[in-house]
């Protein structure tokens, strides 16, 4: 076998192993979800907050949720307002997209216009697999 495909056989193995991967990792997170759901419906329907203490495995603790807010994106200013108005304007951020910022950098430069010294940059080289059977 040559050295260049033995190369490609190592990163289309490479490759498989990363699907699996992902794929285990999905599952693996959708079988903690469902079995940390289970125990809080049996807690909650037990009226309880904590499981018994077990020698070999420890116990387990129902705690306050976690609240996790996001803004609407059409009522963005209505929200920097609001915040402003309750001394909390350190919470608004001024962020620039690093996917949209790359587009637009990458369009650029494919131009041949000149980036400003405030944008950075760098070029990664990939390589696309095309099986056989594709």
């Amino acid at each position: 076998m040559s050295y260049e495909k033995k190369l490609l056989v190592d990163l289309n193995a490479a490759k498989a192993e990363l699907v699996k991967a992902k794929e285990a990792k999905t599952n693996a997170e959708w079988n903690y979800n469902n079995a940390e759901a289970m125990l809080i419906d049996y807690l909650d329907d037990a009226d309880k907050k904590a499981t018994a203490k077990y020698d070999d495995i420890g116990y387990g603790l129902s705690v306050k949720p976690r609240l996790y807010a996001s803004v609407i994106k059409e009522k963005e200013e209505e929200l920097f307002t609001f915040l402003r108005k309750n001394e909390r304007g350190d919470l608004i951020k001024t962020v620039v997209n690093a996917g949209s910022l790359s587009t637009f950098a990458k369009e650029r430069v494919e131009a041949g216009l000149r980036l400003p010294n405030c944008i950075s940059y760098y070029l990664q080289q990939k390589i696309r697999i095309y099986n056989k059977t594709q």
